[in-house]
């Protein structure tokens, strides 16, 4: 559920960032939301925004959420939670996800846009940490500058003692990924950050490339393990309420599906998602299908123009 359009960052691969104006899902569509899914047995519910925290009745609701039986998921970028933030939501949140854009203040404000206290964040990590919430992950948009400066990122996280991280391929038009080249990713770079990543892996860090990259970007098994696959993307598992109150596929793919999450469920282009007829015949007989799903299809629409087509970076 996206509770908003405002952030207090203005980073380049949000979509968010080209929204207009600010956009505030009312908390009776929250509820009438969650009373829908409750009633169909769905038992886990993520907010993301925008920023979340700016939200003044956050507490309200996610209170609201715990208290009717979910499992609570959040998302959000860390400056916020102070810890005055934090005693107010701990015992409400299951599992929390805060974005690291750099490992120091140079390159957060070259990623995020705002030049921020980037050490109050890192505390507010800490106090997360050794608050009451079960799960701590944080998660990092994939860039050159993180595969180049990889061991850095990981020194942070493992300095912040952090044991769960997600890196996510940047989900970008054409024009944006021209205009910040560090998101212009190729088959070698990911390639090469997958190698860095399953090193990690080894060493007992519970950290992955989070959504969808096909699985025949390498023949190497190993090397696959580190993926997660489309499953969580594009409709596969889950819907995303927008925060202005319409369902849609994913975070980036903007297709209004309706206004309930049975109506959205049962929309002819996730059905069409979920039957995998639009993918090549090669992807229909691979063994890492139901994982890999054939990678993005809003990547596939940007770079093909349909979402029915193969993705950009399929072996």
């Amino acid at each position: 559920i996206e509770l908003n359009n405002e952030c207090n960052l203005k980073c380049r691969c949000c979509l968010k960032n080209r929204s207009s104006g600010n956009v505030i899902l009312p908390f009776k569509t929250i509820k009438k939301t969650l009373e829908e899914a409750k009633s169909m047995g769905i038992s886990y519910v993520r907010f993301t925004g925008g920023e979340p925290l700016i939200r003044k009745d956050i507490v309200k609701i996610l209170r609201y959420t715990k208290q009717n039986g979910f499992t609570v998921f959040l998302n959000t970028n860390g400056f916020l939670l102070d810890k005055k933030k934090i005693e107010s939501i701990e015992n409400y949140v299951d599992n929390i996800l805060i974005s690291i854009c750099g490992y120091n203040s140079r390159l957060e404000e070259e990623l995020s846009g705002i030049n921020q206290n980037l050490e109050l964040k890192f505390i507010n990590i800490v106090r997360v940490k050794n608050s009451k919430i079960p799960y701590v992950r944080v998660g990092t948009i994939i860039s050159k500058i993180l595969i180049r400066e990889f061991d850095n990122y990981f020194k942070l996280i493992s300095t912040l003692g952090i044991k769960n991280w997600e890196l996510y391929r940047p989900m970008l038009s054409k024009h944006i990924m021209k205009k910040y080249q560090q998101y212009n990713l190729t088959k070698n770079d990911f390639l090469r950050l997958m190698h860095y990543v399953k090193r990690l892996r080894n060493s007992g860090m519970n950290a992955y490339i989070a959504n969808a990259l096909p699985f025949c970007i390498t023949k190497n098994k190993g090397l696959k393990t580190v993926l997660n696959g489309a499953r969580f993307d594009d409709g596969h598992s889950r819907l995303v309420l927008d925060a202005q109150g319409y369902f849609k596929p994913s975070y980036f793919i903007n297709k209004n599906l309706g206004k309930s999450i049975k109506k959205a469920w049962n929309h002819k282009f996730i059905r069409n998602i979920n039957s995998l007829q639009c993918l090549p015949y090669r992807c229909k007989r691979c063994y890492y299908l139901k994982w890999c799903l054939g990678g993005s299809r809003y990547l596939a629409k940007e770079s093909k123009g349909s979402y029915f087509c193969s993705d950009p970076l399929m072996g």
